[in-house]
This record gives structure tokens, C-alpha cells and sequence, in this order.
């Protein structure tokens, strides 16, 4: 059943959510709303969290009430729905800063949705429905949440380590309402303090002071939590990374000055500078913005260096006095070494702020575990008090105990001595003699202390004489000592991974080298085919596809370095291309990316290792990133790679040509289509030439093997030759490729109805460029009587191909005056295109700006002029912002988009603004003409064109002045 619940403020849009909540009801989804469910009486916080815990969906409503009031109860909920790992989508009503737990998810944008008519006082019926329907198909899975805007490219290129866990663990705090104050005492006292270093031994609580601070604090604008057994969030670059994302969403403007820094090859104090330091100056304000590194001693590496505080102590006294940097850690000598020059605060179990805090926390452990009214007395809380040494980390393990029944809370004198002393406690329960311990638990620490990371569970198996019964035994009764998360286990503290292999423990010793050598045993066995079948398989492996790209980091690259002397690496390099396949095909075009570069860091060492064995791998890598960045339209990126690819494959394809023609034919056609979107066409023909020749004498050969390269070659040097005029050429090619592929159409239409409707739609072009429009027109209508009904089957996958078809058999309409005809086909392909330009604007604009143009072109000849311009200032709108991101790949398209728009403003009798755009195109064409002498003729077309409307307003200097200046282009030529 589809079941959600709402979080919300109880506040001013109350009703906007009431109403959203009738209407997910109509439509068949069961809404948890407290207003609804709960009444006086109920044990709220019970009920609430019982009712997160059960339903599916949990939908946050961001408004300034719910998102960052410090005693909200919203934060509380969301604490809860992040322990039972839902599915959190945040719907913004009216802006506010979303809170640090949920900073790696977007929001849906429903704002307008708040501000009422104000003439009516009603929300807007039409904007509602549009909206909710968004929400629906969210919920459904049927659409995301942007997966390919600004935030999401920030997402994949600064990957921000996920805290979701560290967050949901801590999610109730008793008492340390006190550290607050501290904190804002130390601020206004002290205005050129930039460090406040807080030190506390083991068992402190820090970590959730920490999330404490970061969840009620309002200035906090980002928190890394390190950990010892986790690589990723000891590296000083991932915590600088991880950082900037969280501040870009959480400061205005701080975004404009980290998007275009270059994240690769930097080392730490650069990135430092580039994402942090510099743009915290830039910000014009005096606002106070604090952020929290908590457990640095953990960023320690396994020879006890710290970069991260060698980070702290080097850089972070540059920072504006505006910035607080508040960071927690044990009191370690070395630490003191290198923060000595900022202030710290020493915590001490002594203190009576924690006192109060652990004799509170007691009480509360007694009423929910049922004992208040015969142990609340004072004797009670005073023995449990001397026995934990005021140690919070005690108490919880202590309560764990009663519940697990390792402890006995009728003999209080009985209760062990200090945090070593309820580890002791546990395992002597737990144990029956020193040969159980030894045989069946010791082992199970050894291999995770090891590891010094997460580890797979199953992992586990390994251990000899571990059996299944066996296995799920001993790790239920190591419950409270072990942590597991999305199958990977660890030790539940770092002062457990400390005990253990100590001289403090006696009794229940631990031999890490023992671990050692299990660890290289399992790394002799472990192939790449049980990695996937016993390990992988444990995962949701769906889910880590399509939204988690820190799993397949923490699971894949991790296991990598298992194979590195075997042959079968190759099974996850194939694993990795599987799922760079997966998010091209559904154009989750950065998470390709992202996926298509660690592809390409694993196969590059390999080839400069072993480059007959890995060319075929290395150049596919080069090659899927390449196409990766072509579809975001970072041409210059991708041309970088497919010449590196082509350098490589030529010398393996004259070497070795059957081996080799596939790739090599490939990565012709490759770096030839990005040629051509830079305007580099002769270019282009050379390099498709040569793979149709190589294809042609192919397909001769095997025509089933090769018929689909063969074709795509022909089509695609047949485009080519249109574009430099050489028609007939084209068409000959282009009937060559209709003909294989009418035949194989008409044998498996499922197969083949996408090359066939291509092939149709070329040669159609190549038609329509010879004035044979009538017989375009005959092969244009076949091609749209296929996609249609294929696109109505699955829009997602044949938008393109049938908005192309509409715009192409529209245009031959307007050609034969059939203009109404082609306005009703543009239309219905601006419509589509329209929606997916919205949804994903770097994927569509090309195609929304050309169908845009196509409409324009109809309206223009029915004289429907302002109709036209309508549609022509969009397709500007929209060129020239790209063409500023991006002046190579989008520089032809915005001129055009300047010229046709300047030709209608005239044909519309405005003459000045006519000129306006024809005087932008000139100036951006010098520039261009300046960089490169191919932009000549175009320059001089347009100056040509500013020559006709200045004679025309008689504005004989102007004229004479652009005269001379086509005279000193055409003598550079």
C-alpha cells in the first residue's frame, strides 16, 4: 500500500497541507496526519514514532517553522524517520534553509503553492493540480526529484559523504542544553576566536553533542563525522568536499563560487582554498556561521598521523572571523601539539552540568524500560552513578544490558565497574567457558579489527569452521557490540576496537594478527564471481543503483584491490560499465559520469601495465565517458578522449585488424560526431570515410554481424556530406542504408525500428535538400507511423526519436504550404519537448530550442509574427545562458537564435530592435572570428545584414564604417 507520512509545522499553510492530503487520498495513498490520528491523552511521541516506523513515505513540508525552529518537534521526526532508513522526500512551502540531516536530498519546489490570489484568497486550482501530479509521480517512482541540475552536477563531482546514520543514532539527547550556551558564550566573548576545540574522554556523548548542535544550533552550516574505521571520512579532501555541498546549501550565494572549480588533481590545501577558504571571504556579511568536526582523534591513519588536523592547525586561522569551527575529540597528546593555539573547553565527567545530565538520562532509562517507581530513589541513581563514572556511553551500554539480560538490576552492588567493566560483564554472559570464546566469538573480532573498515557481513562466513546456524547465532548474541548498516558490520565504538586487543582486557583477548591471516586467506580465495554472488547480492542491489553512488563507492572500489594480481578484474570493471550503461540509458547523465571516471581510474594503471590485455577496456572507458560528457554537452572534454582513444586503437587496428575493427571503427565515429558539434565537418568526413570503408568490406563479409554498423556509418557520413552540400552523395548513401535496413525492419520490427525510422528520416533530409520534398514527405509519414504508437507505449525511451519525427515531417509540410498541418505536429512536439526541457534542460535544450525555431518558422507563414517572436526569444533565452557556460558547443545556435529573431522584429516593422540583435550577433561574431577565422563568412553575413537595415533607416556612416570592415575580412582571407 502506498502509506506517507507528513511532517509539517503546525503554522499559517496548515491548510495548503490538509488539502494536499485529500487529494494523495483521492488517489489512492493512505496520508498519516497527526491532526487526523492522534488525540489529548496519546503518547504522542510513542504513536509518532510507531507511525514513521510503518509507513512507506515520509514526506518533510519545509517552511520556516518546521525546518528550523530549535524546540520543533518536525526535527525530532525526521530523526526518526532517518533510524528507520525511509524514503525522505522534502517538499519546500515556504523557503527556508532545509535542515543538515536531509542537505543530499533535493526538495520539490511548491512555493507558489503557498502564496495565495489575492484577490480570491484561494490556491491557484490549475498550479495545484499541475504540482500535486508532480508529487504523485515522485511518489510512484515514475520521476525524481532533478537528478541533473546544478546541485545534482555538485552531488557527483564533490560527493558528499552521507551522515544519515550518524544523525539517526543520536537522535534523543538528554540534557546538554548547557554546551549551547557555552558555545554562544564563546562566540560573544570572543569575536576573533575562529577554533573552539572541545575535549572529552571516551564516553563522553560527544558525537551526539555534536549532531545535537548541528540539528538545533541555527548558524550551523555543515558537520563531518570522522571515524576510524572509515577511510572515506578520514581523508582531509572528502571532508573538505563533503563540507562545500553542505554549505551551498545552506548559504546564499555560496554556490556561484565553487561551481566552476576544478575538483580534479588538486591537493588538499588547494581544494581547501578553492571550495572553502576563498569562498567564505567573498561572502559580504557579518552573519555568524559555525560548523562542527566531531571526533577528529578519529581522522588519525594507522600510523597514528592526523592530516586532517595538520589541515585545522595550518589553514583554518585564515578563515573570516565570521567563521566558527567548532571540533570534538578525545584529549590526545598529539592533538594538543597541533590545536594548542585555539581555545578549547575540556569536558569532564566530574562537571556538574554532566552530573545533572547523566542522573537525568538514568531516570528517563528507568521509565521506558518500566522500573521507575522501585529504582528511581536516590541510592539507586547514586550507586549507578559511581559505578559508570558519570560516563553516558556507560548508561547506554547499561540499559542495553537490562534489556539483554546481561545485567541484573535487582543487585545494583553487583553492577559492573566503569565502561571496561560492561564490556567484561557482556562477554562473561555471553561465554560459557574460555574455549566457546576463543572458538566461537575471538575469531569473529579479529577479522573486523583487521579490516580497520566496515566489512561485509556475510564476509564473516569465512572464518574456518564457521557454519550458517552458527554464524547467525553468534552475531545475534553479539548484537549490542556490533553495528550494521546496509549490510556492512563494524564494531558498535571505537572504545570497544580500543579494549579489545588491550593489556585492560584480561580475559577475553583478541589477536589481530591472528585477523591478519584470515584476512589474506579470504583474499587468496576470493574471486570476483562469489564477491558478486555472496557479498554483493546482499545488498539492494536495485536501490544502490539508482540512489546511493556512495554504496557502489564503499562496496566496489574497496573489493577492487582484491583482484589486483588476477586476470579477473575484469568482471568488475564489466560490473561497473554495467551500471554506467544503466544510468546513460536513464539519463542520470552525472551519476554516469561519475560512474564512467572511476571506470577510467581502474582500467588506466592496467593498460600502462599490460596494454594488450587492457586497450580494449581502457579506450571502452575512455569512449563511455567521452559520451557521458558529450550528453551534457562538454564537447571539449570528450574530444580530449576520443583522440587519446583513437591514438591508441590505430597502431592495434593496422596490427591486428580482425581483432581491432570494432573498437577502432568505433572511436572513428565517435571523435567524428563531436567533431562535427564544434563545426569541424571536413574533419569529421575524413574520419567517417575511413570507417565506412573498413565497415563496408565488413558487412560484405557478414552482413548479420555487421549490418547495424554498416548503417550507422552510412547514415552518418551521409549527414556529413548534407552539411557541406554534397547531396547526391548523401542521398546515395542514404538509400544504401534504407535498403539493409527496410529488410531487416520487415523481419523483426521490435529489433529494428529505431535504425529503420532513422534511415528513413535521413534520407527524407537529403530528399527535401534536392527540392524532392513530395517523396520526403512519403518516407517522413512512414517513420511517424512507427513511433507513434511506440511512443505512446514508452514515452521515455522514443521521446527524442518521435519529436524528431514531428519536427522533420513538419518542416516538409511547411514547405509544401501545408502550414497548418506542420503548426498542429510542432505544437505537439514543443508540448513533449517542453515537459522533458523542464524535467532535464541540459538533456533537451538542443531539442526544445530547434522545436521552438521549427513552430516559428509555421507562424511566421501564416503571418502569426508575434507568435513567432514569442517562441524566438525563449530559444534565445535559453542559447545564449548555454552559450556563456559553454561558447564553443552552443556558439552557432545562439547566433542563429540572434539572426531569426532580429528578421522577425523586422518583419514586424521594428527596425530598431531589429538592429539591436543584429549589432549583438556582430560582436559576438568578431570575437569568435578574432579566435577563429571559420566564423569569416558568418560575419560577414550578418554584417551584410546590418548594412541592409542601416540604408534603410539612412544611416550612410554606419554603412561606409561596416563596408571597409567586410573589405578587411575578406583581405585576412
Amino acid at each position: 500500500m502506498n502509506n506517507i507520512f507528513f511532517s509539517y509545522g503546525h503554522d499559517e499553510h496548515k491548510d495548503l497541507i490538509i488539502k494536499m492530503k485529500d487529494y494523495l487520498s483521492k488517489n489512492g495513498f493512505d496520508v498519516f496526519l497527526d491532526s487526523d490520528k492522534l488525540r489529548a491523552g496519546d503518547d504522542w511521541e510513542h504513536k509518532l514514532e510507531v507511525a514513521i516506523g510503518s509507513h512507506q513515505k515520509f514526506i518533510f513540508f519545509i517552511t520556516p517553522y518546521s525546518a528550523r525552529r530549535p524546540d520543533g518537534y518536525c526535527l525530532n521526526e525526521i530523526a526518526m524517520a532517518l533510524v528507520h532508513k525511509k524514503n525522505i522526500i522534502p517538499v519546500m512551502i515556504d523557503f527556508e534553509i532545509p535542515p543538515l540531516s536531509i542537505v543530499r536530498t533535493q526538495y520539490l519546489d511548491f512555493q507558489e503553492l503557498s502564496k495565495n490570489d489575492s484577490l480570491s484568497n484561494k490556491i491557484n486550482d490549475e498550479l495545484f493540480e499541475t504540482q500535486m501530479q508532480y508529487l504523485v509521480d515522485v511518489l510512484k517512482g515514475e520521476k525524481e526529484i532533478d537528478t541533473d541540475g546544478v546541485q545534482a552536477k555538485l552531488f557527483s563531482d564533490l560527493k558528499p559523504i552521507d551522515f544519515t546514520q550518524d544523525f539517526a543514532k543520536h537522535k534523543k539527547l538528554i540534557g546538554r542544553e548547557w554546551v549551547k550556551d557555552k558555545i554562544t558564550t564563546w562566540i560573544d566573548e570572543n569575536p576573533e576566536s575562529k577554533v573552539l576545540w572541545i575535549t572529552a574522554e571516551a564516553g563522553y556523548g560527544k558525537s551526539a553533542i555534536a549532531a545535537h548542535l548541528a540539528n538545533r544550533l541555527k548558524d550551523v552550516i555543515g558537520i563531518h563525522y570522522c571515524s576510524y574505521n572509515f577511510d572515506n571520512k578520514k581523508d582531509p579532501l572528502n571532508v573538505i568536499k563533503s563540507l562545500a555541498f553542505q554549505f551551498q546549501s545552506q548559504i546564499p550565494d555560496y554556490i556561484k563560487y565553487i561551481q566552476q572549480v576544478e575538483i580534479e588533481n588538486k591537493n588538499v590545501y588547494e581544494l581547501f582554498e578553492e571550495l572553502i577558504l576563498n569562498p567564505l571571504s567573498y561572502l559580504k556579511t557579518n552573519k555568524t556561521y559555525i560548523f562542527i568536526i566531531d571526533a577528529l582523534d578519529e581522522a588519525a591513519n594507522d600510523d597514528g598521523e592526523n592530516e586532517l588536523a595538520n589541515l585545522i592547525r595550518d589553514e583554518f586561522s585564515k578563515l573570516p572571523s565570521n567563521i566558527k569551527i567548532i571540533i570534538t575529540s578525545r584529549p590526545e597528546p598529539k592533538l594538543k601539539q597541533k590545536l594548542s593555539s585555539f581555545n578549547t573547553s575540556s569536558l569532564d565527567t566530574k562537571d556538574e552540568e554532566n552530573i545533572s545530565d547523566c542522573k537525568d538520562f538514568i531516570k528517563q532509562g528507568l521509565i521506558e524500560n518500566g522500573y521507575s517507581e522501585n529504582y528511581s530513589n536516590n541510592n539507586f541513581v547514586s550507586t549507578l552513578m559511581e559505578r559508570s563514572d558519570a560516563n553516558m556511553l556507560y548508561l547506554t551500554q547499561f540499559f542495553e544490558g537490562i534489556k539483554n539480560s546481561t545485567i541484573d538490576i535487582t543487585h545494583p552492588e553487583k553492577f559492573p565497574k566503569g565502561l571496561n567493566g560492561i564490556y567484561e560483564r557482556f562477554f562473561e554472559r555471553i561465554t560459557k567457558d574460555d574455549d566457546e570464546y576463543d572458538e566461537k566469538y575471538a575469531p569473529v573480532f579479529e577479522v573486523i579489527l583487521a579490516y580497520e573498515q566496515p566489512i561485509p557481513k556475510l564476509l564473516l562466513m569465512d572464518i574456518p569452521g564457521m557454519r550458517l546456524k552458527a554464524f547467525k547465532r553468534i552475531t545475534t548474541k553479539l548484537g549490542s557490540m556490533l553495528k550494521e548498516n546496509d549490510g556492512m558490520i563494524e564494531l558498535y565504538h571505537k572504545s570497544l576496537s580500543d579494549w579489545l586487543p588491550s593489556d585492560d582486557n584480561e580475559s577475553f583477548i583478541v589477536d589481530v594478527e591472528k585477523g591478519e591471516e584470515k584476512k589474506v586467506s579470504f583474499m587468496e580465495k576470493l574471486t570476483p564471481d562469489t564477491y558478486k554472488k555472496e557479498y554483493l547480492s546482499f545488498f539492494d542491489f536495485n536501490k544502490m543503483l539508482v540512489d546511493n553512488m556512495y554504496l557502489i563507492d564503499s562496496t566496489l572500489t574497496p573489493f577492487f584491490s582484491l583482484f589486483e594480481n588476477q586476470e579477473d578484474q575484469k568482471e568488475i570493471i564489466d560490473l561497473l560499465m554495467e551500471l554506467w550503461w544503466y544510468f546513460s540509458l536513464h539519463e542520470k547523465l552525472y551519476k554516469a559520469i561519475a560512474i564512467g571516471k572511476k571506470t577510467l581510474v581502474i582500467t588506466k594503471p592496467l593498460y600502462h601495465k599490460n596494454s594488450n590485455r587492457w586497450a580494449g577496456y581502457y579506450t571502452q572507458s575512455l569512449n563511455n565517458l567521452a559520451h557521458s560528457y558529450s550528453n551534457t554537452n562538454n564537447i571539449e572534454e570528450a574530444i580530449q578522449l576520443e583522440e587519446e582513444s583513437l591514438d591508441i586503437l590505430e597502431p592495434l587496428y593496422q596490427e591486428n585488424p580482425d581483432r581491432w575493427a570494432e573498437y577502432y571503427t568505433k572511436s572513428l565515429n565517435n571523435l567524428a560526431r563531436s567533431y562535427s558539434d564544434i563545426n569541424k565537418v571536413e574533419e569529421a568526413i575524413l574520419l567517417e570515410e575511413k570507417a565506412l570503408a573498413i565497415r563496408e568490406q565488413l558487412y560484405r563479409e557478414s552482413p548479420v554481424r555487421w549490418a547495424e554498423d554498416y548503417t550507422t556509418s552510412l547514415n552518418n557520413l551521409a549527414l556529413s556530406y548534407r552539411i557541406t552540400n554534397r547531396i547526391d552523395e548523401a542521398i546515395q548513401l542514404g538509400k544504401k542504408a534504407l535498403a539493409i535496413m527496410e529488410q531487416l525492419y520487415r523481419e523483426n520490427p521490435d529489433r529494428w525500428a529505431e535504425d529503420y525510422t532513422t534511415s528513413l528520416n535521413n534520407l527524407a533530409r537529403s530528399y527535401s535538400d534536392t527540392n524532392k520534398v513530395e517523396e520526403a514527405i512519403q518516407l517522413e509519414e512512414e517513420s511517424l507511423d512507427i513511433l507513434e504508437p511506440l511512443y505512446q507505449e514508452n514515452p521515455d525511451m522514443w521521446a527524442e526519436d518521435y519529436t524528431l519525427s514531428l519536427n522533420n515531417l513538419a518542416l516538409s509540410y511547411r514547405i509544401t504550404n501545408r502550414i497548418n498541418e506542420a503548426i498542429q505536429l510542432g505544437g505537439k512536439a514543443l508540448a513533449i519537448l517542453e515537459q522533458l526541457y523542464q524535467e532535464n534542460p541540459e538533456r533537451w535544450a538542443k531539442y526544445y530550442t530547434q522545436s521552438l525555431m521549427n513552430l516559428a518558422f509555421s507562424y511566421k507563414q501564416t503571418n502569426n509574427i508575434l507568435e513567432a517572436i514569442q517562441l524566438e526569444e525563449i530559444s534565445l533565452d535559453i542559447t545564449e545562458q548555454l552559450y556563456r557556460e559553454k561558447p564553443n558547443r552552443w556558439a552557432e545556435d545562439f547566433i542563429n537564435s540572434l539572426n531569426v529573431l532580429a528578421l522577425s522584429f523586422y518583419k514586424n516593422s521594428d527596425v530598431l530592435q531589429a538592429i539591436l540583435l543584429y549589432e549583438k550577433g556582430v560582436q559576438e561574431l568578431r570575437e569568435l572570428y578574432v579566435a577563429n577565422k571559420l566564423w569569416a563568412e558568418k560575419l560577414i553575413n550578418s554584417i551584410d545584414n546590418l548594412i541592409y537595415l542601416y540604408n534603410e533607416t539612412g544611416n550612410s556612416d554606419k554603412v561606409k564604417e561596416l563596408e571597409k570592415e567586410i573589405q578587411e575580412i575578406k583581405g585576412d582571407e
